[in-house]
């Protein structure tokens, strides 16, 4: 072999050496480096994988925050629109009270009245009946035949005068807070109350027409008093002796 070829061989072979060992140290120092960049992304993996998590707590926190929030201002919403609708039914149910007073005291006034106007109507009709008054024939009949709408007046009044198991039906619904309802109960107590102060201004008014008959009745004097009864009397002796 050429010594210079051998000697060229050797001084490349001994030029690579530290080139070698260069890039040894190198790939070392590039291994080191490069296990250091490694850490130091999985650090910031790490460190971006734990701020995501807390992001995701805090978000999923202040979601939770967000519905909790919700959740108290519909209640809120609900009590608010629960009282609104409260109040309202107070208010409907104050002004059908004061209109139910106001047909209880008319139908008070009309009762008294009616009372009075019995009793002047009695009165008149024993005198008749005792012969102290006298009406004319046509006269008795249109009496007659006003006593009896008096009687069909009085029976109306009658029919309308129970109340109790509307009023029961509103209470309850009252209470089980059925205010649409209750009202509408309330309007049936109403409407008794009204058809019964109808019934009570029918009998009180044909009342008026019963009395302006009865008192043209006139008065019979002490002597035709007399013979009146004596009259009577001497009838019923008759009949009594013909139904023997």
């Amino acid at each position: 072999m050429n010594r210079k070829r051998i000697i060229a061989l050797a001084l490349a072979i001994a030029t690579l050496f530290p080139t070698a060992a260069f890039a040894k140290g190198n790939g070392n120092n590039e291994n080191k480096g490069g296990k250091h960049v490694k850490q130091e992304v999985k650090a910031n993996v790490t460190s971006s994988s734990e701020q995501t998590q807390n992001s995701d707590v805090a978000s999923k926190k202040e979601q939770g925050n967000a519905k909790g929030a919700e959740k108290k201002e519909a209640a809120q919403q609900k009590r608010d629109e629960k009282k609104q609708q409260k109040d309202a039914f107070k208010t409907q149910m104050k002004a059908k009270h004061d209109q139910m007073k106001q047909l209880k005291q008319q139908a008070i006034a009309l009762k008294q009245q009616i009372e009075q106007k019995k009793e002047q109507l009695s009165a008149i009709i024993s005198d008749i009946q005792a012969g102290k008054k006298t009406l004319p024939q046509d006269e008795l009949n249109s009496l007659l035949t006003l006593a009896q709408n008096l009687k069909t007046d009085a029976d109306n009044v009658k029919a309308t005068a129970e109340v109790k198991s509307e009023v029961s039906d509103t209470q309850a619904k009252v209470n089980s807070e059925d205010f649409n309802n209750a009202l509408a109960s309330m309007d049936k107590v109403i409407a008794k109350m009204q058809a019964r102060l109808d019934a009570l201004t029918k009998l009180n008014a044909d009342l008026d027409a019963a009395l302006k008959v009865a008192n043209t009745a006139t008065t019979i004097s002490t002597d035709e008093t007399s013979t009146n009864t004596e009259a009577a009397t001497s009838t019923d002796a008759t009949q009594s002796v013909s139904g023997q």
